[in-house]
């Protein structure tokens, strides 16, 4: 129960902030990546699986960390360069 509303606080913050600022939204969101792929290598597994249901299994080892790795990189890109993934949450013509 606990880390459900953990998850629900960061989505509340992450929208919260998306409706004040399009570009610090996706900064926020990038923080959140960060976050996550810090979690899992100290956890040292990833969760696979359907949404909503117990996780299928757990990426380990090597492919655990090159997960969280890319989780980081997409992180660090959105928290560095917001206005350049803006076309991906906005479309081309960007938000106005």
């Amino acid at each position: 129960m606990g880390s459900r509303l953990v998850n629900f606080l960061i989505f509340a913050a992450v929208a919260a902030v998306f409706l004040f600022d399009t570009v610090l939204g996706i900064r926020a969101l990038g923080l959140a990546e960060v976050a996550v792929g810090v979690y899992w290598i100290k956890a040292g597994r990833v969760p696979y699986g359907w949404r909503g249901s117990p996780p299928s299994g757990y990426l380990t080892g090597r492919a655990a960390l090159a997960v969280s790795a890319l989780a980081i990189s997409i992180g660090i890109l959105f928290m560095l360069a917001p206005t350049a993934v803006e076309p991906l949450f906005c479309g081309h013509r960007g938000c106005t």
